[in-house]
């Protein structure tokens, strides 16, 4: 068959297609490829005329078809493929190079090459067709006239995204020529660009190798819903619907919350665009507003000034959103960018119709960089338990307001009105700050010739500039601060305008939010709680949903660990499958104590095991074990963990005779020669319970030949420290028992003799005991 032509198709040998069960980063770090990647990149250009030499070097010695699939994915990057033109025209049409150039003139070749290089190393690879938002996409499009080629390869169990055409080639500076920008984070602009075709460019975008699928059908829908590998495929009509994703979007830990849809309805001219920060540092947003000039009379009014009509507003702990209030009708494109930690990210573009506005539409009062509501900024500052968290504020028409906070004795508060038109010496004295020892109260009043109100409340900290030195002043205090300056610190807005207050109070914000927080946290009961909230109250959101069946699919996953890990008989992985269970706060259904039940069960036949073997070392490392599983703190009050204590403090004193018999040397042993009858029988007792026989002990000729070893047998010494008690019979305990009984074991005359004697003991004490808690244990189990 024609490995080219069937491309496109799953080979009968192939898996069946189905959504992986863990993500890319499980899988993949790019820092573990750095061999394989360098190594890819660096292959000689005369291994391009053959499929064989060429994947003979890429592929050798690799192990895994994720190596194999790396070192293919970094050749063609190294290769420019797509961007570079082969001038070669004596080229074998079965050659990577012949491939390489046929690339140059149409991206599908790129797929074609990187799926022929996939089959020929035995990595099942199927190529597959669809609609991308690529370069040329305008967000709010519902038809996408071209086609693309992507692939799905087999690797680590699963199906995998790789998307080679955009992994290397990328469209810069295309611009259709009809957006203007009209605001810039809070600076008016008029940028009208020219329509551009843009510029190919060769580059490595890592971001379309191992795409996961929840990421992917953002941007890519196959032509058959299969190769899709979502759990709930997408139809195309919710792929056209979803915001415009930008690849950073997913990596930058930023959730939309609001709204789910690429198209926003701007009724009146008002909206609002809600997103959940990540964890930790500083967040903001930032913007871009475009106007569409698209037909040639549309233009946007020079006279307008664009840089109050989008304000960021903070309604609560990482909620953070844009707030917008368009000035004329038409279609907008808000284009919204995250900033964490002083690291950018192009996170989603919006395509916002609004078809009237009312005549009185006026731009905010303000456009403070921090935006509106309390957040980390004022906390460090020195304020806290806010009254208001809410940036905005519904107000009427000479109302009196309090906002009250804890602070700081040293914070200098300094509070003050903003409006549009009138000046901020006019509002001077409509508000005020009342202070206590802790406590901050400020208190706006808002105009009575005001019928439509809406104004800034802006709270500044005063912050020293300068300091006079002690010699400056003689009668002030020394170093005192001369002259300060205000840092903003706080805001609100303050509204009349219920419609505004509307679009901010979109009950899905706060359900989402749950949501991801669940999913974050990676807590079951609280997804299981805020999915059924989320599902109640009719909410949709397709990627957010994914990812929930993500999650529960790998909860299912987890809980069948458990059983799979009781079956295995293997304490290590048994306690992992349960800690892992407990960490995800799986509900117990039966399951879990069971395999609690279990895993103790397993604990004590382990002891008893390590018990049995005599050995302290080993008996201690057991005991160590069981007592740090997940069920450790009651297998310690179990009696195995008992039993295993007792045999443990048992077998000290047999490894000290142990060790004292191994120091014993030649001369030792020459101290043995011809002994009295007190010795020889503790030497008989003694090879007795090396498992001698009496018949074998009659003479001493017999004995001392046993105590030297002999070509197959070693000294006595040596079989002592060495001997496995496990061995031991009943018959030999109460035969080397009986001898010693015959005396007291006092050899005070004879250190040798003694050192024997406390051997046999502690070794029939050990036996002893070994074979009482065996007793013990097998009555329990009856």
């Amino acid at each position: 068959m024609n490995i080219t032509n069937s491309l496109w198709e799953p080979l009968p040998s192939y898996p069946p297609l189905r959504p992986p069960e863990v993500r890319k980063e499980e899988i993949f770090k790019e820092e573990d490829y750095a061999t394989v990647d360098l190594r890819a990149r660096m292959a000689p250009a005369t291994l391009n005329t053959s499929f064989e030499k060429l994947l003979n070097y890429l592929v050798h010695d690799l192990t895994t078809d994720l190596q194999k699939v790396r070192s293919i994915f970094c050749w063609m990057g190294a290769q420019r493929v797509g961007t570079r033109q082969v001038m070669n025209n004596d080229l074998s049409p079965g050659s990577p190079e012949y491939l390489t150039k046929k690339a140059y003139m149409s991206g599908r070749m790129v797929g074609e090459l990187f799926a022929t290089l996939c089959r020929k190393a035995g990595v099942p690879c199927i190529l597959v067709r669809g609609k991308g938002k690529g370069s040329s996409y305008e967000v709010g499009d519902q038809h996408i006239s071209g086609r693309n080629t992507w692939a799905v390869v087999f690797l680590e169990g699963s199906w995998r995204f790789v998307f080679p055409h955009w992994a290397f080639i990328g469209l810069n500076a295309f611009s259709t020529g009809h957006w203007t920008l009209v605001e810039d984070s809070g600076k008016p602009a008029r940028d009208r660009p020219s329509a551009s075709d843009g510029v190919l460019e060769a580059y490595v975008d890592e971001f379309w190798f191992l795409t996961n699928p929840d990421v992917m059908n953002c941007i890519c829908h196959p032509d058959h819903a299969e190769y899709q590998l979502l759990t709930s495929p997408w139809t195309e009509k919710q792929f056209f619907s979803l915001p415009f994703y930008q690849k950073e979007y997913f990596s930058s830990g930023w959730k939309l919350l609001s709204p789910d849809s690429c198209v926003v309805e701007a009724k009146d001219g008002k909206c609002c665009i809600s997103f959940q920060s990540p964890t930790g540092g500083d967040s903001r947003l930032d913007y871009r507003l475009y106007f569409d000039e698209k037909p040639p009379e549309r233009k946007f009014p020079d006279e307008i000034q664009t840089e109050h009509y989008v304000n960021r507003l903070k309604q609560g702990e990482r909620l953070m959103s844009l707030l917008v209030k368009l000035p004329l009708p038409g279609a907008y494109q808000l284009e919204v960018i995250g900033i964490h930690d002083n690291q950018r990210c192009h996170l989603v573009n919006f395509r916002l119709t609004c078809q009237s506005v009312p005549l009185d539409t006026r731009p905010f009062p303000s456009n403070p960089d921090i935006g509106y509501g309390y957040d980390d900024t004022a906390r460090s500052a020195g304020l806290s338990d806010p009254s208001h968290t809410d940036g905005l504020v519904v107000v009427s028409s000479g109302q009196a307001i309090d906002f009250s906070f804890k602070a700081q004795p040293t914070l200098d508060v300094r509070p003050k009105l903003v409006h549009r038109d009138r000046s901020r010496e006019d509002l001077r004295d409509h508000v005020s700050l009342s202070r206590t020892e802790d406590k901050a109260t400020v208190t706006a009043r808002l105009p009575d010739d005001d019928a439509s109100p809406e104004y800034a409340l802006e709270i500044d900290n005063g912050v020293s500039t300068s300091w006079r030195s002690a010699g400056e002043d003689v009668d002030g205090p020394i170093n005192r601060p001369e002259e300060k300056e205000s840092v903003n610190v706080l805001n609100y807005l303050l509204t009349c305008d219920q419609d505004l207050n509307v679009v901010t109070k979109d009950e899905r914000k706060q359900l989402l939010r749950d949501v991801n927080d669940a999913l974050e946290k990676g807590d079951s009961m609280q997804l299981e709680r805020a999915v059924f909230r989320y599902k109640t109250a009719g909410i949709s959101d397709l990627v957010t949903e994914e990812k929930i069946l993500e999650k529960q699919h790998k909860y299912e996953r987890i809980r069948a660990e458990v059983v799979e890990a009781a079956k295995s008989k293997d304490i290590d992985r048994q306690d992992n499958a349960i800690r892992t269970c407990v960490a995800y706060n799986l509900e117990d259904r039966g399951d879990i104590g069971m395999a609690k039940e279990m895993l103790k069960t397993l604990c004590g036949t382990v002891v008893y095991k390590a018990i049995e073997s005599c050995q302290r070392g080993e008996l201690q490392n057991v005991l160590k074990r069981v007592s740090c599983t997940c069920v450790g703190e009651a297998v310690q009050t179990a009696a195995c963990y008992k039993d295993g204590l007792q045999m443990y403090e048992e077998l000290r004193p047999l490894d000290e005779s142990r060790e004292e018999i191994s120091t014993l040397t030649q001369e030792d042993k020459i101290s043995l020669c011809k002994p009295p009858k007190p010795i020889l029988d503790v030497i008989s007792a003694t090879l007795i319970l090396l498992g001698e026989t009496e018949d074998d002990l009659k003479s001493w000729r017999t004995v001392w030949g046993k105590l030297n070893g002999g070509e197959d047998q070693e000294p006595l010494f040596t079989r002592m420290a060495k001997y496995d008690d496990t061995r031991l019979t009943q018959q030999q305990v109460q035969r080397a028992v009986a001898i010693l009984d015959r005396w007291s074991g006092a050899f005070d005359d004879n250190l040798v003799a003694r050192k024997l004697y406390l051997w046999c003991t502690r070794t029939v004490e050990v036996y002893r005991l070994r074979r009482d808690l065996g007793c013990r244990r097998m009555n329990e189990n009856l």
